[in-house]
């Protein structure tokens, strides 16, 4: 499955970034992901989740397992 990603980047100008080391005004990135155009409804409920990782779900499990993510509810959620 296609998944769609859209990114938006918004900025604070009342607010200094909080680090020490930065001197930029305070951002919060928001991450929007949708199913592609190659996704049809029959296909979930019930699609796994971790098809948002594709193509390169190994290695996004395994960040995931790094961080102390219970894989096994990984494997059960569904969209």
């Amino acid at each position: 499955m296609q998944i769609c990603r859209r990114v938006q980047i918004f900025t604070d100008d009342n607010r200094q970034e909080t680090s020490e080391h930065e001197e930029r005004k305070r951002r919060i990135i928001v991450s929007l992901y949708t199913p592609g155009a190659d996704w049809m409804p029959e296909q979930g409920p019930g699609l796994k989740y971790t098809a948002l990782f594709e193509p390169c779900l190994e290695q996004a499990v395994g960040l995931l397992k790094d961080i102390g993510m219970n894989l096994e509810l990984l494997e059960d959620l569904t969209i």
